[in-house]
């Protein structure tokens, strides 16, 4: 009895320190529009589901006045981040904007004495490391102007042409005002994206940016990039705003079905629908009708009636409306993806060589060419090389980079650091998404991609 006694007490006494010799700290930084329970499905799957032993903090600082250490985000989330006992085994993990402003505390912390070193490595998360495009389209008027035009091909045209067709509606939408309402309606949920001294951060070569890419860091590091299905816009949109579902964070990671960004994209399939469809059947009515006007042409002394040509005029223009909003949609996501950056063209050269006949005329008897003579000849024989003639053509070549709806592919990563794919996941996914937590797993578990450095994989594994 004695011996069980003794054998319980000292696993009751050891286990405390079992657990606290596998216990990690890990910081977590929000992006725009998040607080400190941005990052909860994140710490509920990995300490509740996976049953890790990890010690996490969320933190919630101001990201409306840009990255500067001295008054912007960095400054505000400093003092929040607990200096661990061990801070260099500390894992940070920082969400879009939250990665970068780790990034800044990082630099600031190597230079300036009055700031500790609070982490050993970290990982940003859809976070725009080389700057966002989007950011200097939000700045230019170039996102208001997509959805401001959107609104105008899609809804108040068509709904104008509509009124005129039937004048049953009296509709008076003042497009501008309501247009611009919708526009501003989506930029507060894009957040403190927007607030002018941290778009101007997020803006490329910026110099907060350019500080912080210039800063010769020597910790771990892994960067984690969103591959958004199509249409990326309309599911940013749908997880920004919680369309048919709440939004990310707020879903319990146990309920997740990786369908959550769909509402929206519904909705906007059922719309060009029916504005294909609605189009169809105004152009059809429109065509029968004049038939019949162009009957009553070739009746002697007839006049069609003038309300009858005013309404397939107007028919005519309701269907060409409803067209030109199915056709704006369906192009959408290209126009998108060129204010982000995703899609590009370039011009590129391509220079061709072709023979000269002249120099295979010896070689050649009855259209034959002796090509082993023809090539002993060549090479043995100086100044051939003008037997092949130059031609230099320039071309576009099409460039669509994978995305996370709000940046794509290259402007997530840091030169030389660790960079990998979340398959599926939208850039607010990011933080809780069934293939997100897959990729979390895979760190923490030191399974890598074979391209990683071993320094990075021995850093994160738990």
């Amino acid at each position: 009895m004695k011996k069980y006694i003794i054998i319980t007490f000292c696993m009751l006494t050891s286990l405390p320190m079992l657990l606290a010799q596998g216990s990690r700290d890990v910081t977590m930084l929000h992006g725009f529009g998040g607080t400190a329970n941005t990052w909860q499905q994140f710490e509920d799957y990995q300490i509740i589901g996976n049953s890790r032993n990890l010690n996490v903090t969320r933190i919630g600082y101001n990201t409306t006045t840009g990255l500067d250490g001295n008054t912007g985000a960095a400054a505000d989330a400093y003092p929040q981040m607990p200096l661990n006992t061990n801070p260099l085994q500390t894992i940070g993990i920082g969400h879009s904007y939250g990665g970068l402003t780790l990034r800044e505390i990082e630099r600031r912390a190597s230079t300036d004495p009055n700031w500790t070193d609070k982490f050993g490595g970290y990982i940003t998360v859809g976070t725009v490391n080389q700057g966002a495009e989007l950011a200097t389209a939000f700045t230019n008027g170039g996102v208001q102007q997509f959805f401001v035009e959107g609104c105008q091909e899609v809804i108040t045209n068509p709904l104008a042409a509509i009124d005129d067709l039937f004048n049953i509606t009296n509709l008076n939408i003042n497009q501008n005002l309501f247009c611009n309402d919708l526009f501003n309606a989506f930029t507060n949920s894009f957040g403190e994206f927007t607030s002018p001294a941290t778009v101007a951060d997020l803006t490329p070569n910026n110099p907060a940016i350019n500080a912080i890419n210039n800063f010769n860091s020597t910790k771990p590091r892994i960067t984690l990039w969103g591959n958004e299905q199509s249409p990326v816009h309309w599911r940013l949109v749908s997880t920004l705003a919680g369309i048919g579902n709440p939004t990310p964070s707020n879903i319990p990671y146990n309920q997740l079905t990786g369908n959550e960004d769909m509402g929206l994209v519904t909705i906007m399939n059922n719309i060009r629908n029916a504005e294909l469809t609605g189009s169809g059947i105004a152009a059809s009515i429109a065509n029968i009708l004049q038939r019949y006007v162009n009957v009553i042409n070739f009746i002697p002394f007839a006049t069609p009636n003038q309300q009858l040509l005013n309404t397939i005029a107007n028919l005519n223009n309701a269907s060409t409306e409803l067209l030109e909003g199915a056709v704006w949609l369906d192009n959408s996501e290209m126009a998108w993806n060129t204010l982000t950056g995703a899609f590009s063209t370039t011009t590129t050269s391509v220079t061709t060589w072709t023979l000269n006949a002249g120099c295979l005329a010896p070689f050649t008897t009855n259209g034959v060419t002796n090509w082993s003579a023809f090539y002993a000849w060549y090479y043995s024989t100086p100044g051939t090389s003008s037997c092949y003639n130059a031609n230099t053509t320039t071309t576009t070549v099409v460039v669509n980079l994978p995305s996370d709806g709000v940046l794509h592919r290259d402007a997530a990563e840091i030169p030389g650091v660790c960079h990998i794919e979340v398959p599926e996941a939208g850039h607010v996914e990011l933080v809780n998404h069934l293939k997100a937590h897959r990729v979390y797993d895979d760190i923490l578990n030191g399974d890598l991609p074979p391209y990683c450095n071993q320094t990075d994989l021995d850093f994160f594994e738990l």
